[in-house]
């Protein structure tokens, strides 16, 4: 059975007006003042998520309510309003902007064609979730004179987490994106033990001794990386900061 646009679109608001946050605002007010649509936190192609996206969705969702006057469109809500329009088209959006970091103007005309009753869309993808564990350097020591120890020195591990995340903010009503951007950060954890330094062939030896005695046969682990999720919320901060004042 057909469904007439009139009915279709009556529907659409009808549902619109039920959802969560914006549900407070009367038809006749039209798009909420201040209001974001999350429409989802997705991953490039290859790229590893520690992290589900529904869940990093919901992280953007809290990370915008946080600031005073925001109010929020869920994911789930894009999702249903788009298919309502036209089916299976909120799935070629996400797709679309996971592979390319970008979206087309299908997929913006499709955004725009909802009539979702807020001012801005967002979405994101992770672009990279890399572990390296390749940098290490040694620090002198010295004793409490100050005095550089020449037979020990500090070794230091570094583990370094690198993550980058796009972000593209849609104006609802126009479909034109706003802004595109990337944000990265790489923390770093570090782990550090003493290795002794032998000045002759028997002192090597000795300190070789040492060394297992102190650290075993193996040199110790690199330290865990920092924390995905946190990094990635760091990320999602930047991005909320870039939201209109009003």
């Amino acid at each position: 059975m057909n469904v007439t646009p009139t009915i279709r679109n009556t529907l659409l608001l009808s549902f619109l007006l039920l959802s969560a946050c914006v549900s407070k605002t009367p038809p006749h007010q039209g798009v909420v003042p201040k209001s974001v649509a999350i429409i989802a936190v997705t991953v490039a192609p290859g790229v590893s998520s520690e992290q589900s996206q529904s869940a990093m969705a919901r992280e953007l969702k809290e990370l915008v309510q946080d600031i005073d006057g925001y109010r929020t469109l869920r994911s789930s809500e894009v999702e249903r309003a788009m298919n309502t329009i036209n089916g299976g088209s909120y799935s070629s959006l996400v797709q679309n902007y996971a592979r390319n970091g970008s979206l087309g103007a299908t997929e913006l005309s499709a955004l725009s064609a909802t009539r979702l009753p807020v001012q801005l869309a967002l979405i994101a993808r992770i672009e990279q979730n890399d572990v390296d564990r390749t940098h290490a350097y040694n620090e002198e020591l010295r004793n409490h004179s100050g005095v550089i120890l020449s037979d020990r020195t500090r070794r230091v591990l570094v583990t370094k987490r690198k993550v980058q995340m796009r972000a593209s903010m849609v104006n609802v009503a126009t479909g034109a994106v706003v802004w595109s951007r990337s944000y990265r950060s790489e923390p770093e954890t570090k782990s550090a033990f003493v290795r002794y330094i032998g000045s002759s062939f028997s002192g090597t030896l000795a300190a070789t001794l040492v060394n297992t005695m102190t650290t075993g046969l193996k040199d110790p682990e690199w330290p865990l990386a920092a924390s995905y999720q946190l990094t990635v919320r760091s990320l999602m901060r930047e991005v909320v900061r870039n939201l209109p004042s009003r």
